[in-house]
């Protein structure tokens, strides 16, 4: 049992190892603008319980760079003068903004609606559109250009649920560190066993039929998969275990990469 027991934490340790490398994550008026100044505010709002130093009680003004006004935390545009605001310094706020607006009155959720983020996504690259800007001070269309491409990186991010995912990981406050495990799942043991014997298959096969094969299991574990983080975000709030589910799908992803490589 003992020598089981040092074999299967080789195992998890290979697993970590093969998943922990990973890119890391980009005066207008109008109804539009209006509402998603809204959507903003109260996105920084619902997100500054679980970040550190950024409660309302405790918080420094953050002023308007021309009016002087105080703008709330990571704001768009200036309610009292309506110029764009440099962008936060946290860039999770760009994905809190999209999230939100979404479903404003609903908690932030890992099922999403695709199309309602698009059309979200639409309106706010239209309202940061550099024609809108083009008699703006150089000031103003540096900032506009630079809350677009947070809102660009943020849409990018929020279309993938394995990114999406580490977004809301973010917004929770508890960003998937390197080295996580996925000892969090039931039979995780077995879980590995059967990873492992797939990437060996992955590399060992070289025809088409068997790769087909191995992509679908994969894809119908990726299914598996994502139920289980809809579960751990939006139904049980679990969040340790939704870093794990988190594991799982990139390690995943990674082998249906890898088979795409080789058909």
């Amino acid at each position: 049992m003992r020598q089981a027991g040092k074999c299967l934490a080789l195992v998890e340790s290979a697993f970590a190892g093969l998943v922990a490398t990973r890119a890391r994550p980009q005066p207008p008026t109008g109804e539009a603008l209006a509402r998603f100044q809204r959507v903003y505010s109260s996105a920084m709002a619902s997100t500054s319980s679980t970040a550190p130093n950024t409660s309302t009680a405790s918080r420094a003004p953050t002023p308007c760079w021309q009016c002087g006004q105080d703008t709330g935390r990571a704001a768009l545009v200036c309610d009292a003068c309506g110029r764009v605001q440099p962008p936060s310094d946290n860039p999770a706020d760009a994905y809190a903004m999209l999230v939100e607006s979404i479903a404003p009155d609903e908690p932030k959720k890992f099922d999403i609606d695709l199309r309602q983020l698009e059309r979200s996504y639409k309106s706010l690259q239209k309202v940061l559109h550099p024609d809108k800007f083009s008699s703006a001070s150089q000031a103003e269309k540096e900032y506009s250009a630079e809350q677009a491409i947070r809102v660009n990186m943020a849409y990018a991010a929020l279309k993938e649920p394995l990114s999406r995912a580490d977004c809301l990981l973010r917004l929770a406050g508890a960003e998937d560190e390197e080295g996580t495990t996925i000892g969090a799942l039931p039979h995780h043991s077995e879980m590995l066993m059967t990873f492992m014997e797939w990437r060996e298959e992955i590399e060992e096969a070289s025809d088409e039929e068997t790769l087909v094969g191995l992509r679908d299991r994969i894809g119908d574990k990726i299914d598996e998969c994502l139920e289980a983080l809809r579960d751990a975000f939006d139904v049980r709030g679990d969040i340790e275990r939704a870093k794990a589910e988190v594991q799982v799908l990139r390690y995943l992803k990674r082998m249906q990469e890898r088979i795409i490589e080789k058909l």
